[in-house]
């Protein structure tokens, strides 16, 4: 049994990391790197719940239990991410049914199934905000661990607090990337367009903010805006459809009344996705990537979590100013530099505000193995999911001191 454990973490670490490595050759080193951290790991806790609409597990002794509410977008890979660790720390694993993505996980649940995990293990579950309080409150769950808005984030670590519990709450984002420019063009513009378009914007780690430097203003704002022109918007299960559709009605809105904030309050729109015609897509939720040039920094798109494919791109003379930007942020979730100065890089690294901090890259979303790491309003708690944190997080401490001598002495 434990060598189909170990196989199943494999395949879970693998599956969520791919959605930003995509690179077979990380399951091997997943596995060692995930034994590392486990290694040693005395398990006296346990006990996880997730989806938004939630519930609580326990393990078998009932010890310890952990109510984890995960977002409603990209919850699949935020799922699975933490279903190695979980199962590895012989963890039950009860799972809330997301109300807007239903079949998520339910075909990760057949997969699992498919892998052998004996029943009983991993259950789904149904309920809504006063199922998540209920538990919240409830004596029998001693932690809670939560992705999703900053608003919502901060009032489940509160009310979690208000019982003495551990939470570790990861809330939104506004994520940046500075472009300088001795960056390679071409490929700066593959990457941050891959990173702001992808899954049409709707990741925590999606650039939100390009900051241009001296010369790049123009070469990478006319970069990317002939790039984003030219993705084939679409059914994402047609060929050759390299961005889908929000995930609804009620996104669609909400993302075109922002474009249309940007532009009021003096944002200059490059390229235009709102109402988007798609071939036999005409009902989709369909907004086409949207670029705004000049974004004020008073303006409200400097801070609202778009989750659309919106990029929104501000000038700076020099890295301190535009350091200086991402540090009147209210979010550190994440920020990128693109350079091919190690200087700049070295600065960047030990300066950026944030949590995850990319070089040259678009989405610095650390394998499953670290932690994942937000700041400020991004994150409220101590330890972070993933690696050793979430080892931390999900169990407790014991120290056993004791001596064996042959008489009473106050000599040691």
């Amino acid at each position: 049994m434990r060598t189909r454990i170990w196989a199943l973490v494999a395949l879970l670490l693998a599956f969520g990391s791919a959605a930003h490595a995509q690179e077979a050759s990380i399951i091997g080193t997943a596995v060692d790197e995930t034994r590392a951290v486990l290694a040693g790991v005395s398990v006296i806790a346990t006990d996880q719940a997730s989806g938004r609409q939630l519930s609580a597990m326990t393990n078998a002794r009932g010890e310890y239990r952990l109510l984890n509410v995960p977002p409603g977008t990209y919850a699949l890979q935020a799922e699975i991410a933490g279903f190695a660790t979980v199962i590895l720390l012989d963890i039950e694993l009860l799972v809330g049914q997301n109300a807007t993505i239903p079949l998520t996980m339910k075909l990760a649940f057949e997969l699992l199934e498919k892998c052998g995990l004996p029943p009983g293990v991993a259950n789904i579950v149904n309920g809504g905000k006063s199922v998540v309080d209920m538990l919240i409150d409830h004596p029998d769950v001693k932690a809670i661990s939560f992705v999703g808005s900053t608003p919502v984030a901060r009032y489940v670590y509160a009310r979690a607090g208000e019982h003495g519990k551990r939470a570790q709450c990861q809330g939104g984002a506004k994520n940046h990337v500075i472009v300088l420019p001795d960056a390679d063009m071409k490929m700066t513009t593959q990457i941050i367009g891959d990173s702001a378009f992808g899954c049409a914007g709707q990741r925590c780690l999606a650039v939100s903010v390009a900051v241009t430097i001296g010369e790049a203003q123009k070469t990478f704002r006319d970069s990317i805006t002939e790039a984003a022109a030219s993705l084939r918007v679409g059914n994402g299960l047609d060929e050759g459809v390299q961005m889908g559709p929000v995930i609804s009605p009620q996104s669609k809105a909400r993302v075109e009344s922002l474009i249309a904030t940007g532009q009021k309050q003096g944002a200059k729109i490059l390229l235009d996705g709102r109402n988007s015609r798609i071939p036999k897509g005409e009902t989709g939720n369909f907004v086409k990537p949207t670029i705004l040039d000049g974004v004020p920094a008073t303006s409200d798109l400097t801070e609202t979590e778009i989750f659309g494919p919106v990029l929104s791109m501000v000038h700076a003379n020099d890295l301190d100013e535009a350091l200086a930007f991402l540090e009147r942020s209210p979010y550190g979730n994440q920020a990128s530099l693109f350079t091919s100065s190690g200087a700049a890089a070295r600065r960047f690294r030990y300066d950026a505000p944030a949590g995850n901090v990319g070089i040259n890259i678009g989405v610095a979303a650390p394998m499953a193995y670290f932690p994942f790491s937000g700041w400020k309003d991004s994150f409220f708690g101590i330890m972070h999911a993933q690696g050793r944190d979430a080892v931390e997080f999900y169990t407790e401490k014991k120290i056993v001191v004791e001596r064996w001598a042959k008489d009473h002495s106050r000599k040691f």
